[in-house]
């Protein structure tokens, strides 16, 4: 795959934890969709990370921003121009 898509929003549970990841091309995906096109190599600014419970899930890549980290990013469906 030669295009890499960045993430521009995200949609959180109630808990706050990240369930889908909107792309820069308009598209949602699920958490295992987002983590399996990371692994390809297709989204830019993330890493595949393993939680304590062995669960799969995407984090920015670590820099001195915090802006572009993804619990930082739009809420999918605020409303906001993405």
């Amino acid at each position: 795959m030669d295009r890499k898509y960045k993430i521009v929003a995200v949609q959180k549970d109630k808990g706050g934890e990240i369930q889908s990841y909107k792309l820069d091309n308009d598209k949602i995906l699920s958490k295992k969709e987002a983590v399996d096109l990371a692994k390809d190599g297709a989204i830019e600014g993330v890493l595949v990370s393993m939680s304590k419970l062995g669960e799969e899930y995407l984090r920015s890549n670590p820099d001195s921003v915090s802006d572009n980290n993804l619990d930082n990013l739009p809420i999918i469906g605020d409303n906001l121009m993405i």
